[in-house]
């Protein structure tokens, strides 16, 4: 699953490729997932232009020219492909737009599609706002997670920080990164963090999120699918030591794989 960076980068992407062209057809291919009538998908999105493609949490964000809005949400298994690939399958639904014979990142391609094995990828019309702060809004600050985590009594902290009515958009790979850098060890429970960790913490998810986006930009500056994983320092499976030679171990926390090292503080 694609977390907070990856989408980060893949909806600049797709915003550079389809912002300001028209929608010619919003074609429907599962509708066990809309929140609304396929005629509701249609009516509110043909015919209009995009005006922009940015990312909330977990999800890619599309803003219509008539004010309203399509929320993607890719899953677990989620991807996107441009509609020039040949033989695409298990699709949820496809976006298709008005050609220009502008030269752009990607070449001639007039839309793409949203595809999932799985069946569990969805698109969402006009997704309402969350009061939810996202990991890089300044709402996610020390003050809230610490009320949040005064609430948390014995709870683990990679597990409340896995939960999208905490904090959108991070998820198992990057709370691993995130936690190795503040020095908290993701076996802690979370009432029994100091406050001074809890800045930490803070401070480490944003700079840790931030960097990741430069790193994924570096790496594959074309992404519009999947994840760039390569640069992480601590959950990495082709890497056996931290940035300062401590050994990585693997554990299950709530049946995720979970790096870290004894460099991490332990909160009990």
């Amino acid at each position: 699953m694609p977390e907070l960076p990856d989408l980060a980068v893949i909806s600049e992407n797709l915003h550079r490729k389809f912002a300001n062209k028209r929608v010619l057809s919003f074609n429907i291919y599962k509708q066990s997932k809309l929140n609304t009538s396929a005629s509701d998908f249609k009516n509110n999105i043909e015919g209009q232009l995009l005006k922009s493609i940015t990312r909330s949490g977990k999800e890619l964000r599309l803003m219509f020219s008539n004010n309203h809005s399509l929320g993607i949400h890719l899953m677990l298994k989620g991807e996107i492909h441009l509609l020039s690939e040949p033989n695409i399958k298990h699709k949820i639904f496809d976006l298709v737009f008005d050609s220009t014979d502008e030269t752009s990142l990607f070449g001639g391609n007039e839309g793409f599609s949203i595809v999932d094995t799985m069946g569990q990828a969805r698109p969402i019309l006009n997704p309402a706002t969350s009061d939810i702060p996202d990991a890089l809004d300044n709402s996610f600050s020390s003050d809230y997670l610490m009320k949040i985590l005064k609430m948390s009594k014995g709870k683990n902290i990679k597990k409340i920080l896995r939960d999208q009515s905490v904090v959108r958009g991070i998820g198992n790979a990057y709370i691993d990164e995130i936690l190795w850098s503040a020095g908290i060890s993701p076996l802690s429970d979370g009432d029994k963090i100091p406050f001074k960790y809890i800045e930490i913490l803070i401070n480490s998810t944003k700079k840790t999120l931030s960097e990741a986006i430069v790193e994924i930009q570096k790496i594959n500056p074309n992404i519009i699918s999947g994840e760039e994983r390569s640069f992480l320092k601590i959950h990495n499976p082709n890497k056996s030591l931290s940035p300062n030679g401590v050994a990585i171990e693997v554990i299950e926390i709530d049946k995720k794989k979970t790096y870290f090292t004894n460099e991490q503080i332990l909160f009990k």
